[in-house]
């Protein structure tokens, strides 16, 4: 198969470099078809050096690409062991090889590999194709790789920024941008939302008496106690030191204080380990939760975190361990 520069380089303009890798490699094997006047396939087998590549090549091979390839007569067993299986399984294997199976033009090339998993490309021909086009088309699947790759760790990156190193819940730059979302979707579509703030009683003791060490791991696990009394769409975040917010999306006050309610008895009756010197003991605390609406108490994100914040100092003020809500009157 022979294919001009000029073909290439429009298809790789006209390439959507962010769709998903099964995706990327149809479309592939499309422009393959439409320059090529016999039946091309083409195909990534990703396998891990800890498991059998002629498995996983084989179950790859099965699941996605057989219902397509119905008139290939080649035989995958036979190039799993002639490629993959001589070739991949050495100390020092090649990146870039060719071999010639039965009546198949098989060409092999190494394109992502991170914590031990490898992902190979094959490209199995009925006739031969020049190897100079074949490592310009190897070399474009690589970037579409590496653009993956850097486009999850952005991701990662990005979610790791919003998250709290202690307990894993939102940190409160995610808690001001939800809220601001929030604002945003009632202007449009007047949903209203309502949000928890919650303190824990006398934490101050708890550090003092047992170590940061331990407060941090008590934190921890309150976040815990916290998401089991919370429904799927609530959001959870730690606001600062013992403090913690949740954010009830189309939520009235009637409905958060039931919340409220059902967490304070979690944490009331929740049994907290303390180890000491190898020595675990058991730990109660209680907390304090104020509330506030929006739009019915706020007009805005800093008032309706400053009226739940207000509130939940009332519940401190009155004996805590209590819920209490913004009252006009």
């Amino acid at each position: 198969m022979t294919i001009s520069n000029d073909a290439f380089l429009d298809f790789v303009i006209s390439f959507d470099f962010f769709q998903d890798e099964e995706s990327a490699l149809d479309k592939v094997n499309e422009f393959l078809q439409a320059q090529s006047k016999k039946k091309t396939s083409f195909f990534a087998i990703s396998f891990s050096r800890e498991h059998s590549i002629f498995e996983d090549g084989l179950k790859y091979y099965r699941k996605i690409y057989l219902p397509k390839l119905r008139n290939q007569t080649h035989n995958f067993d036979e190039l799993a062991k002639a490629c993959f299986v001589k070739k991949t399984t050495q100390p020092e294997s090649p990146d870039f090889f060719q071999q010639k199976v039965g009546q198949l033009y098989v060409t092999c090339f190494r394109y992502f590999e991170k914590t031990n998993q490898q992902h190979w490309i094959i490209f199995l021909d009925q006739e031969k194709t020049q190897m100079d086009f074949l490592k310009k088309l190897f070399q474009f699947m690589k970037k579409i790789a590496d653009i993956k790759s850097y486009v999850q760790d952005l991701e990662t990156n990005k979610n790791l920024a919003y998250v709290d190193d202690v307990t894993s819940l939102f940190n409160q730059r995610k808690l001001y941008k939800d809220l601001n979302h929030l604002v945003e979707r009632h202007r449009e579509n007047e949903d209203s939302f309502s949000v928890l703030f919650i303190d824990i009683d006398y934490f101050k003791k708890v550090n003092d008496g047992h170590g940061h060490l331990i407060g941090s791991k008590l934190l921890a696990e309150l976040a815990d106690v916290i998401r089991s009394s919370s429904r799927d769409s609530d959001h959870i975040y730690r606001y600062g030191g013992d403090e913690f917010v949740m954010i009830l999306p189309k939520c009235d006050k009637e409905i958060a204080s039931k919340v409220a309610e059902r967490l304070l008895s979690k944490v009331k009756a929740h049994n907290f380990q303390v180890i000491n010197q190898k020595e675990m003991s058991h730990l109660h605390l209680s907390v304090s939760i104020g509330i506030a609406s929006y739009p019915e108490d706020a007009t805005g994100v800093e008032d309706v975190l400053r009226i739940a914040d207000e509130t939940m100092y009332e519940a401190k003020k009155t004996g805590r361990g209590k819920v209490y809500f913004y009252s006009k009157s």
